[in-house]
């Protein structure tokens, strides 16, 4: 009986976890509607979603970025750097990424203010 609860506990928390990544999805294609035509946008965001649970992220609004970030530079997870970044012991997972949020933002920043 305790097995068959933990595994509804799973299927469900599994089924969120797709309706999360399928809502992230849509959200995507509204803002860029030219990824609606691709078909693997949302395997490649699923799996991206796993890495970030994986690794520890657990914030919705960072997990929201962090598939947004895979969408404009994919596999950018799996770059040597950022996942070293990403997966160092002593600072929370979360935190890490926020970091890693500031030093993206303010190259763009930087970035617009050469031209």
């Amino acid at each position: 009986m305790r097995e068959e609860t933990d595994q509804q506990q799973n299927d469900l928390l599994n089924g969120n976890e797709r309706d999360f990544v399928r809502a992230v999805r849509d959200s995507i294609v509204n803002a860029n509607p030219e990824l609606g035509a691709d078909p693997a946008l949302l395997d490649r965001l699923a799996s991206a979603y796993d890495e970030a649970k994986r690794i520890g992220l657990s914030e919705d609004g960072l997990l929201v970025k962090f598939l947004y970030l895979e969408m404009e530079v994919p596999g950018f997870y799996r770059q040597p750097v950022i996942s070293t970044w990403l997966e160092k012991p002593g600072a929370p997972t979360d935190g890490r990424f926020k970091d890693l949020l500031d030093v993206l933002r303010k190259k763009t920043e930087d970035g617009r203010g050469d031209r």
